[in-house]
C-alpha cells in the first residue's frame, strides 16, 4: 500500500506561508495587546478564547486556522483606540456591535 502524499505547498486551500505568517501575525498583535494593557499573555488569551495556553500553541503551530481568526477578531474588535494597529497586517472588519461586546 502506498502512503497518501501530501502537498506541502497547501493545507485545505491555505498556503503553509499564509498559515505561519498568519499564526506570526497573530502572536504579535496578542504581544502588543498585551503589553499595552499590562496582561500577561495566558490572561489575554483566557480572556480570548478560554485557554490560558493558546499564546504558546499558537507559537507551536498547534492551533487551527479558526482559532487563529477568532483571536483576530477579537483583537481588531477590542483593540486600544490610542494604539495603532500595525500597517503590516490586514485588520478583520469590525463585528456588529452585538457581537463585539
Amino acid at each position: 500500500m502506498t502512503a497518501a502524499r501530501v502537498d506541502q505547498t497547501s493545507l485545505h486551500g491555505y498556503s503553509l506561508y499564509a498559515i505561519i505568517y498568519g499564526m506570526n501575525a497573530t502572536i504579535a498583535l496578542m504581544t502588543l495587546y498585551a503589553k499595552r494593557r499590562r496582561v500577561a499573555l495566558t490572561t489575554l488569551g483566557g480572556l480570548i478564547v478560554g485557554n490560558s495556553t493558546v499564546a504558546a500553541r499558537l507559537a507551536e503551530g498547534r492551533v487551527t486556522i479558526g482559532t487563529v481568526q477568532r483571536i483576530e477578531q477579537w483583537l481588531s474588535d477590542h483593540w486600544p483606540a490610542d494604539l495603532d494597529w500595525p500597517a503590516e497586517i490586514e485588520r478583520p472588519a469590525p463585528s456588529p456591535k452585538d457581537e463585539a461586546a
